[in-house]
């Protein structure tokens, strides 16, 4: 069903092949794909395997995967690690992960750069340069086909994270759709941007003929039914305040879903649209957004039978593609898309796959946590920098007290006369300026700058 091949300096060697007669034989192979993300391929070789002696080369060795039925590459990727392993029983084999070309992106670093104005396809096409410029030739990308469209074509601005965050950040997580890596006709590397990728097949998942199992998961923790949507930045950035639509809301700042709230209540939440500079666009990205958002997902994992490797009537299962799925116990007849397959190369016929809405999982969650402290923050230290001011000038304007005692070798600012007496004391002489609120003996800890260019403080 499956060759798998391997590439190292531009030499193929079978490494899997079908034959009953061949000891080119892999002991496991595991396909793993799912639409936006990296695709993977995990394999184990025994020491039969005459590719046991050969070498692997982490990032080198190129693994190709070709379903000998359709005549399609399915997989091909780079070693990412492997290693070498005895069982008790003295059984050796070698075992690796590979991952697909997409992660070459990873590879590649952004530098900090504002691209105003730059449409979809100007922004990958200028992101592609600067990795092709940091990368050796195999990882060399183009842009293929892009048909996703920024209306806005705003501010995108890379800050020194690898291409393939930078993509995510700047496009998908603004603008949704989909990216792949495939092969042209040229044999290069070329990425597409596609609102989403796969098609609508005629084949046709049901129970008792090619479907086994089905799980259906619910998820409402999306719905937001009153939706307070926020522009840009305003007051060029130097706060958080951002463009509502209460000028063109009858002074309500905020806009409901009625059929939502009549079903769920009331459920507040906010959505960010950087791009969008005047209150009537505004409002109408946030009704979008609620008709788009208010919708119970659902998550399906089954498994099924990819019936195309016996029958030629049906069309091989993948990942992106819409199927029509009936099973009249779970009262389901719906068109659903594939979205994550995992095959394996010894029982290709029983993929297990999930289709429908992707189910949030919690390393998504710890990632938009992290997100939100690498992105939100920076945009509050304006109002850091703007509380601080005020609290200092407050406590410098408001110091009617105290007392400035002149000694030979330093200045002392004190809340007495005497050092010997004062709790607060500020004190300037040839080794520095420092404060210290527990007497002219305490410690100078909280605030000091000393003259071998030291800054010691609790809050810069």
């Amino acid at each position: 069903m499956y060759r798998i091949t391997a590439i190292y300096d531009n030499q193929e060697t079978i490494i899997h092949d079908v034959s009953p007669d061949t000891n080119r034989r892999l002991s496991a192979g595991i396909l793993t794909e799912e639409v936006g993300q990296i695709p993977t391929f995990s394999f184990s070789i025994p020491v039969s395997n005459p590719y046991f002696s050969e070498g692997l080369h982490d990032r080198k060795t190129v693994f190709r995967m070709e379903n000998l039925i359709t005549n399609e590459i399915e997989f091909e990727g780079t070693l990412l690690y492997h290693e070498k392993s005895m069982d008790s029983s003295g059984k050796l084999q070698k075992s690796g992960v590979c991952e697909g070309f997409l992660g070459c992106l990873c590879d590649s670093i952004q530098p900090y750069h504002n691209y105003q104005d730059y449409t979809p396809s100007l922004f990958l096409r200028a992101v592609l340069d600067v990795h092709n410029a940091q990368t050796t030739e195999e990882k060399h990308i183009s842009l293929g086909s892009c048909n996703v469209v920024d209306e806005n074509a705003g501010s995108k601005t890379t800050a020194y994270r690898n291409t393939l965050e930078e993509i995510k950040e700047n496009l998908i997580n603004r603008l949704g759709g989909e990216i792949s890596i495939r092969r042209n006709a040229d044999n290069e590397l070329v990425l597409d941007y596609l609102n989403q990728n796969g098609k609508k097949c005629d084949t046709t998942v049901e129970l008792a003929k090619n479907m086994k199992s089905l799980d259906v998961k619910t998820d409402s923790t999306n719905i937001i039914t009153r939706l307070v949507p926020l522009g840009c930045q305003l007051n060029s950035g130097e706060t958080s305040e951002r463009l509502t639509i209460e000028t063109v809301n009858d002074g309500k700042i905020y806009i409901d879903d009625e059929n939502a709230v009549e079903q769920f209540g009331i459920i507040m939440g906010t959505a960010i649209f950087d791009d969008i500079t005047v209150p009537e666009n505004l409002k109408n990205r946030g009704l979008e957004y609620l008709r788009e958002n208010n919708r119970i997902r659902k998550a399906y994992s089954a498994q099924v039978l990819d019936l195309s490797f016996i029958r030629t009537d049906y069309e091989n299962l993948k990942c992106g593609n819409i199927y029509r799925f009936r099973n009249s116990l779970l009262d389901i007849d719906e068109d659903l898309r594939l979205m994550k397959r995992t095959v394996d190369i010894y029982k290709p016929f029983v993929p297990t796959v999930e289709i429908g809405d992707k189910s949030e999982k919690i390393t998504d969650i710890s990632t938009r946590t992290n997100q939100l402290i690498e992105y939100e923050i920076p945009k509050q230290k304006s109002d850091i920098l703007t509380a601080a001011r005020d609290i200092a000038t407050s406590l410098i304007t408001n110091a009617t007290t105290g007392y400035v005692v002149i000694r030979p070798n330093e200045i002392l600012i004190m809340d007495t006369d005497d050092v010997e007496t004062a709790t607060t004391v500020w004190r300037w002489n040839s080794g520095g300026l420092g404060y210290s609120s527990t007497g002219y003996h305490g410690d100078y800890g909280d605030a000091a700058i000393t003259m071998d260019g030291t800054i010691v403080a609790n809050f810069i």
